[in-house]
């Protein structure tokens, strides 16, 4: 198995910490998780042949709309050209704003209505013949901590989860294994924790803010099942054009 993680997180630290929640969370052998630093490596560059899933990871800093139009549209070249070649694909935050703007939709900056720690999500009626979320309840929680947001997915996208304060917190291509998700999928709430103490000024920078998001963070083992669904019923299940 060969898994591609785009990493888009400056901390060597962080960078770490990610790569080991995805490791944990698919279940799969470290030499399985080819992480690559998008800072440092040009993705035009970067062999796909061979590759069995790519996930695009996060950043904590930073976001989509603050990122140089040539850096934007790398990123889009490289989601093209694994769409063409039928690699299944998975967004995560930032990864999911990636893959929001390269396929035509877009993302708004919203520092008012951010959302961080804890939150319940439901499921669209697009869900009930997913691949992945037609394991899952119809609502469950999911560790967030994002200021910006899918504002209007992909026009081919269909909807598959949604909450209170954001219409749009999963989407995917029907039938192509390509993902994008609001929410940390790779986190529970012990490792949302971790990432807020290191990002706390983005997400949590007001006195006191960080302990009342601690102390109402809860356990997310649904969305936890995400990563190891997209593995089986996804990655598993459908082969790329090794072209």
């Amino acid at each position: 198995m060969k898994i591609l993680l785009i990493q888009s997180r400056v901390e060597p630290e962080m960078r770490a910490h990610e790569r080991a929640c995805i490791t944990e969370c698919l279940g799969l052998p470290p030499s399985d998780i080819h992480g690559i630093d998008s800072h440092k490596t040009t993705l035009e560059d970067i062999r796909l042949s061979g590759v069995d899933a790519i996930i695009l990871g996060a950043t904590g800093k930073t976001c989509i709309l603050r990122e140089s139009r040539e850096r934007v549209e790398s990123f889009s070249c490289f989601a093209h050209e694994a769409r063409r070649r039928r690699i299944p694909m998975l967004g995560i935050n930032f990864g999911a704003h990636i893959l929001t703007i390269a396929f035509g939709g877009s993302v708004s900056h919203d520092e008012e209505h951010r959302e961080v720690g804890s939150y319940t999500v439901r499921k669209c009626v697009a869900a009930a013949q997913d691949p992945i979320f037609r394991h899952l309840p119809d609502t469950f929680v999911v560790q967030l901590a994002h200021v910006d947001r899918m504002e209007r997915p992909p026009e081919e996208a269909a909807v598959l989860l949604s909450s209170d304060g954001c219409s749009t917190m999963a989407w995917s291509f029907p039938g192509e294994g390509i993902y994008a998700l609001e929410f940390q999928a790779e986190s529970d709430k012990d490792d949302l924790a971790a990432r807020l103490i290191g990002y706390h000024e983005t997400y949590a920078g007001a006195p006191g803010e960080l302990e009342y998001v601690m102390l109402r963070l809860r356990p997310s083992p649904e969305a936890s099942r995400v990563l190891p669904l997209f593995l089986s019923e996804v990655v598993k299940k459908q082969q790329p054009m090794n072209v």
